[in-house]
């Protein structure tokens, strides 16, 4: 399989000849490896794929050309199938993509390959031996090709894989600096056949002129040195390149290590925050609710007085009324002679009886006051409690993420968050939490705790 390597020269005399039809090119160049994905694990229910060193050792086997980076892409479902090689961002790095993706095409795995066999469903390939995308014995069969504008707009639109990546002129990045590099080396070998044809001059002019052979020895040591110098200078041009590639290489992981030590940092940092907020808030909280309850209970203990009091009060009168019966029994016979007695006894009973109505009409109207001086009380002490969990929401909610936490897309009206009750945790917006239920995936993507119930979203005026 693998393919015959060409003359880089050549291979810049085909890429002039396209140069009309592509325009632009993707910088730095970049060659997507397709039909990379493996079956589901069926452990994390997400898909596998082939290592990067599996893609290498394909690579070498078809064209051994240098490039800078081999990564696979993942997704949500994990490997996408996919693999972008990235090629250093030079002109060779270019004719080495190209070189690439040309054997491909050669031996029937390039772009338009791929387009007769690529699946309608980017999943549905996985799992049973599909015409042209595994072998007989079970081994994928890897496609490639050069990767245009539009392709990696479809692969990496946020540049997150291949960074910094943008679309530049080809005659601009690659013809141009190839051409200086021809001509230089054009005048270098120039150069150094002047000096030979001088050299050749030189020794037949010692042959034939046996005078002053010391100082044409010297000239002929000179201008081998200089041929030799030259080389050197050559080698370790190439030398420093090499050299400055791999720095850049270490710098760029180790920038990477470091941010991702920075987001971790950052995360702990905020989720600390928010656990002595809502430690505050339940304290808070939980004191308010036992002072509403002590003064419940204080309404509660007058209200009982005041219900004894007005009993005692109505047996009191049941009593004078039982005495004005037994009286009226008793002196039945002395009616006529005790007739005045009897109205002024009555008309004594009557102005006790509006006594006792009056002060039990005080008593309510005091007891009554009472009452709302503690209603007033208590709707003052629950408006100051609800202003300090307002305040105290509103300090919780200034900590929370902004962004999704899946997709890195920023909460707004357009993009509300999504609620999962099991946990209480929101920092996914609506959308993907629709689409994790969608699959099955019954858990929070923070905590990874199961959820009963359909995640919830949050009005815009609640919690963005």
């Amino acid at each position: 399989m693998e393919c015959k390597k060409e003359n880089p020269q050549e291979r810049m005399a085909e890429s002039e000849q396209l140069a009309a039809k592509e325009k632009s090119i993707v910088w730095p160049p970049v060659v997507i490896i397709e039909n990379t994905r493996l079956a589901m694990d069926q452990t994390t229910r997400k898909y596998t794929g082939l290592d990067n060193d599996e893609v290498r050792a394909f690579l070498k086997g078809v064209n051994d050309v240098n490039y800078s980076r081999v990564m696979a892409l993942y997704d949500m479902r994990g490997h996408k199938g996919k693999t972008l090689v990235t090629f250093p961002a030079d002109d060779l790095g270019y004719i080495n993509a190209q070189t690439l993706s040309d054997c491909l095409q050669r031996i029937g795995r390039g772009r338009e390959h791929w387009m007769r066999v690529k699946p309608q469903n980017s999943y549905s390939n996985v799992g049973w031996n599909a015409h042209g995308l595994v072998t007989k014995e079970g081994k994928r069969i890897l496609y490639g090709y050069l990767a245009r504008p539009e392709d990696m707009e479809l692969v990496d639109p946020y540049r997150k894989h291949v960074k910094r990546w943008s679309i530049e002129s080809l005659e601009e990045k690659v013809h141009r600096p190839a051409k200086q590099r021809n001509q230089d080396a054009e005048a270098t070998k120039a150069r150094r056949q002047e000096l030979e044809d001088f050299a050749q001059e030189a020794t037949v002019h010692l042959e034939n002129e046996k005078t002053g052979v010391d100082n044409l020895r010297e000239a002929i040591n000179k201008i081998n040195q200089e041929i030799q110098a030259e080389r050197d200078r050559e080698a370790a041009a190439e030398a420093q390149h090499r050299q400055e590639l791999a720095l850049r290489r270490k710098a760029f992981d180790e920038a990477l290590q470091e941010k991702k030590f920075r987001y971790q940092q950052f995360e702990g940092e905020i989720r600390a925050r928010l656990a002595e907020k809502k430690a505050s808030l339940v304290s808070e909280t939980v004191k308010l609710t036992q002072e509403a309850q002590e003064l419940q209970n204080a309404i509660e203990v007058r209200k009982k007085n005041h219900e004894i009091r007005r009993r005692k009060a109505l047996e009191e009168m049941k009593h004078d009324y039982e005495l004005q019966v037994m009286m009226e029994a008793r002196l039945a016979d002395l009616k006529k002679k005790t007739h005045e007695r009897a109205l002024e006894l009555q008309k004594k009973h009557q102005e006790q009886t509006m006594k006792l109505k009056e002060c039990n009409q005080k008593e309510r109207e005091d007891l009554l006051q009472q009452h709302l001086a503690v209603r007033t009380e208590l709707e003052s002490k629950a408006n100051v409690a609800k202003e300090a969990t307002n305040r105290l929401k509103a300090e919780t909610d200034s900590t929370i993420n902004k962004e999704c936490v899946v997709c890195f897309f920023e909460f707004g009206p357009d993009n509300l968050r999504a609620f999962f009750a099991a946990c209480g945790h929101a920092n996914v917006c609506i959308l993907c939490a629709q689409d994790l239920w969608q699959r099955k995936n019954k858990t929070c993507p923070t905590c990874k705790t199961v959820q009963k119930k359909k995640p919830a979203e949050f009005p815009v005026n609640i919690y963005l």
